[in-house]
């Protein structure tokens, strides 16, 4: 692929992506709004700890298969070998398969204790069925999605599967609440659109990979060890992030405090989450990832990914700054007129939690150079920042409940900010 093709590619591969993510965030954000205007702040809590099982799963299932992908899908691609094309992307669903399915194995085997031990109500034993499936399609739609069509730059069709899946996720979340079914028609809805995403990646990854023909010159010996370097310690760090995740935070609340301390946090830390899901800086991840890589393969310059680098830090600069003075300033007022008053108790919690991940907001520019310059021991290391994260939940928690949650993530993410910036100067990565 020519410079010019790649510049392109990325340019029109940014333009579906962000107009994706900002559609899906959108409506995204409009499930949760509906979700906490019409559940309780129990049902609310879980509901979250429902999303912090699947996060669980999607990380401990990971073996670093997704970013495997990211790093060297495109590189066969580039150099037009269709048999390692295929043969990466069937491994790894193959491997994601048989780890997820053990995963929710022994997720139903304890079942009972799960509830006794982070103080669940029953229905919680009738929800994991569902969630059993939920799971495995959650986890093959992030390889084949997310990590491929991604690579691949197929953008426009990642992009409007899904558009497709968010607004039907929306519209059946919203008829469930409607018609009164609760918690256990979230479920339901949202097993439907997970199937129907997941036959919607497959069909397209079908067409652009497995149905390409392979030449004999193509099929000879590949060492795994150059994949395994990249993958593992990537994997480790995934581990490591659970630890940094909000779903550590759920899980230690749940287990110290209950639901209505989840239902709580969820929304102090996780509204602001979502809210910055729509900086430039994490919409455009995914896409510029690939890009970096790809270009830094075409000429090996380390000066033009610092020229990037300082690029995608200004636009980052300049989106979520302001964006954290709305919150700050109209905090109470997007709190009662958005989500009702119920919530208006945690409103300086919810302005501290976007202040930390306001700051966090700049590490992404740091993940795309690390991917292209296959930097993996330097986010290995930089994972071990979720050991700090879990000492200090386990510490601030039991006495501080939500304000030592937030605490404890939030400074856990800005401290990867000097670890980063040092690093990299040190090596002579970037200026």
């Amino acid at each position: 692929m020519s410079p010019d093709d790649l510049a392109q590619k990325v340019f029109r591969g940014s333009i579906f992506h962000y107009l994706t993510k900002v559609i899906t965030n959108v409506f995204n954000f409009l499930i949760i709004i509906y979700v906490i205007r019409k559940l309780k702040v129990e049902e609310y809590g879980l509901y979250n700890f429902l999303l912090s099982i699947i996060l669980l799963a999607q990380i401990i299932t990971s073996f670093g298969l997704a970013p495997i992908i990211q790093r060297y899908l495109p590189e066969f691609k580039e150099k037009r070998n269709n048999y390692f094309q295929k043969k990466l992307i069937l491994l790894a669903m193959l491997v994601r398969f048989i780890v997820g399915f053990v995963f929710v194995l022994i997720l139903l085997g304890c079942n009972k204790w799960i509830i006794k031990a982070f103080n669940l109500p029953e229905i919680f034993e009738l929800i994991s069925y569902l969630m059993f499936l939920i799971i495995l399609f959650v986890l093959e739609s992030q390889l084949l999605g997310d990590a491929a069509l991604i690579s691949l730059f197929e953008n426009k069709y990642w992009g409007i599967s899904k558009c497709i899946y968010s607004i039907l996720k929306f519209s059946l979340f919203f008829l469930a609440l409607n018609l009164g079914y609760g918690i256990l028609g979230i479920v339901w809805a949202w097993l439907v659109v997970e199937g129907l995403l997941f036959i919607l990646f497959f069909k397209k990854i079908w067409k652009v990979v497995f149905s390409l023909p392979v030449k004999e010159e193509e099929v000879y010996p590949l060492s795994l060890k150059r994949f395994l370097k990249f993958g593992l310690p990537l994997w480790f760090q995934n581990v490591f992030y659970l630890f940094r995740d909000k779903a550590t935070d759920i899980f230690i609340l749940s287990y110290f405090l209950g639901q209505k301390e989840v239902g709580l946090y969820s929304f102090a830390f996780g509204i602001p989450l979502t809210i910055m899901s729509f900086s430039p800086g994490n919409i455009l991840r995914p896409i510029t990832t690939p890009a970096l890589i790809q270009k830094y393969i075409q000429d090996n310059n380390k000066e033009n990914l610092s020229y990037y680098f300082q690029v995608i830090n200004k636009i980052i600069f300049f989106t979520v700054i302001p964006l954290f003075l709305i919150l700050a300033i109209f905090s109470n007022k997007i709190i009662k007129y958005i989500f009702g008053q119920t919530y208006l108790e945690v409103s300086g919690l919810f302005v501290l939690s976007a202040g930390f991940l306001t700051i966090i907001q700049f590490n992404y520019a740091y993940t795309s150079i690390l991917y292209a310059l296959e930097k993996s021991k330097i986010m290995f290391i930089a994972s071990w920042s979720a050991v700090y994260n879990l000492i200090m939940d386990l510490i601030l928690i039991p006495k501080f409940g939500i304000l030592g949650a937030i605490l404890a993530t939030g400074s856990a993410g800005v401290f990867l900010l000097p670890y980063y910036y040092f690093t990299l100067k040190k090596e002579g990565e970037i200026k």
